[in-house]
């Protein structure tokens, strides 16, 4: 570890060719992309300080790498090193520059409880600051014309070295190298870097929340379960679609599923949905503690593929709430293998979840689903239910989705109903578990639901309104 005074700025330590000593002589080892991992830096990370690393790009230097031009080539590095040097020095903290070979250069700072990093710039900025400094000191000592026009190619990026206890350290090192350079290099890697390590806090903050909406039985007028809808605390992961598209393309389904599980286990444990403050309501649409609503909880199907998925669920804090827990199977991604799958369901029904099929009629969820998993509940899809009352053949295919999902046993839940419409073309096609806005939108507590979403007698007992006489006479 660097014990340097940060009122004397220490020289460089770069490793690499032109750039002091070798790898072998300096380094603690090799990363697996190549580049030495400094022992300084191992320590650190081994401590558990927070590391950041720095990449700067500098694409035109090669152009200068010849016999004609190398005092400019030699001029460029050493005003990068130097600059690089003066910059992190003013931090107060450890840190360390190397050169990589195809004139790049990276270098990283420590804060770490002994030397911490002075609270100047969030890492954000400093990364811009850093960027500037650079560009602005190159313009100035290096004279030559394709400097000048290309300078602002000159390109910096940032990405934490995230190190868990017990992992390797050179690892951490090489896949934060990778990421702050492709986000230096590649513009669009810098989006996808940044959208990275948003997502890669927030699961370490485990920055997201649940909201619930509830899933009622319109005919007796019970709330039957809630859908657990997970929401972001903080920009820009607020809204589902953004989260879950954001671990797809990130791959990072597994973490952000494992935080959320942990997340809803815990909430789960302290009672939610909790009632509305005040006097907890008596009737029909707020069952006795003996009798809690379900918990509908989302799972990706690559989530069923993650080692831990089946730990969490059998041997966590989750298995407590197993019997209330229903796996709702989404339809983001297709099931490639369904004998797995059927097994680790098989599983789970043995400790007391059950299983849904999400959005049927929708995106990958086919009847291969319903016939290789026989879930207990089957979701229409809102795709299905939109307008029902409007269109008499979506009409009968729910009618006869629903009399095939009662022969195999199973439930099934009307998605998106939003109108009294709606509902009561569900009712007449046999269906009366429904969810949607027309009952209540997701939120903390529980919804008081008012009672006239519910059916009136003469829709519960089959009879049909003339809105959807006509409507089924179309």
């Amino acid at each position: 570890m660097a014990t340097h005074d940060p009122a004397t700025p220490p020289r460089p330590r770069v490793q690499g060719p032109r750039g002091g000593a070798t790898a072998s002589e300096r380094s603690g080892g090799l990363a697996p992309h190549g580049w030495p991992t400094p022992p300084e830096l191992l320590d650190l990370v081994a401590q558990q300080a927070s590391v950041e690393l720095l990449y700067v790009h500098v694409p035109f230097a090669d152009e200068l790498d010849t016999p004609h031009y190398l005092p400019i080539y030699e001029q460029l590095t050493r005003t990068i090193l130097s600059t690089l040097d003066d910059f992190l020095s003013e931090l107060g903290c450890d840190y360390g520059i190397q050169r990589w070979p195809a004139d790049d250069y990276a270098a990283w700072i420590a804060d770490s409880p002994v030397r911490p990093i002075r609270p100047i710039l969030d890492i954000e900025e400093l990364t811009v600051a850093a960027g500037i400094y650079l560009r602005r000191a190159v313009t100035r000592a290096v004279a030559h014309p394709m400097v000048r026009d290309r300078i602002d190619e000159l390109n910096v990026a940032c990405a934490p070295v995230a190190h868990a206890a017990g992992n390797d350290p050179h690892r951490a090192y090489a896949r934060a190298l990778r990421r702050a350079q492709q986000a230096a290099c590649d513009p669009l890697a810098r989006k996808k870097q940044q959208a990275i390590q948003a997502l890669e806090e927030a699961i370490a903050r485990r920055a997201f929340e649940f909201h619930y909406q509830p899933i009622v039985d319109v005919t007796s007028e019970r709330v039957l379960a809630h859908e657990a809808l997970c929401r972001g605390t903080s920009d820009p992961l607020r809204f589902p679609d953004v989260i879950f598209g954001m671990a797809e393309r990130c791959g990072y389904v597994w973490e952000l599923g494992r935080a959320l599980r942990d997340i809803l286990a815990r909430a789960l444990l302290d009672g939610e949905p909790h009632a509305e403050p005040g006097p907890r309501p008596t009737g029909p649409t707020h069952p006795s503690e003996d009798s809690a609503p379900l918990l509908f909880m989302n799972v990706h199907p690559a989530d069923l593929e993650d080692p831990v998925f089946l730990e969490q669920a059998l041997s966590g804090d989750l298995a407590k709430s197993a019997g209330r827990v229903v796996i709702e199977l989404t339809e983001r991604a297709a099931i490639e293998d369904y004998k797995r799958v059927k097994a680790v369901f098989t599983t789970l029904r043995r400790h007391g979840y059950r299983l849904a099929i999400d959005d049927l009629g929708a995106g990958y969820a086919g009847l291969t689903a319903l016939a290789e998993l026989e879930p207990e509940f089957i979701k229409f899809d809102m795709a299905l239910v939109r307008d029902l009352h409007l269109h008499p053949i979506k009409a009968r295919l729910i009618r006869r989705m629903n009399e095939f999902a009662h022969e195999i046993g199973a439930t099934t839940i009307s998605e998106g109903v939003e109108c009294a419409e709606e509902r009561d073309a569900l009712l007449s096609a046999g269906c009366a578990i429904m969810q949607g806005y027309f009952f209540a939108r997701p939120g903390r507590t529980q919804a008081e639901i008012p009672p006239d979403r519910f059916a009136p007698a003469e829709r519960a007992s089959g009879r049909l309104s003339p809105c959807q006489q006509a409507a089924n006479a179309g």
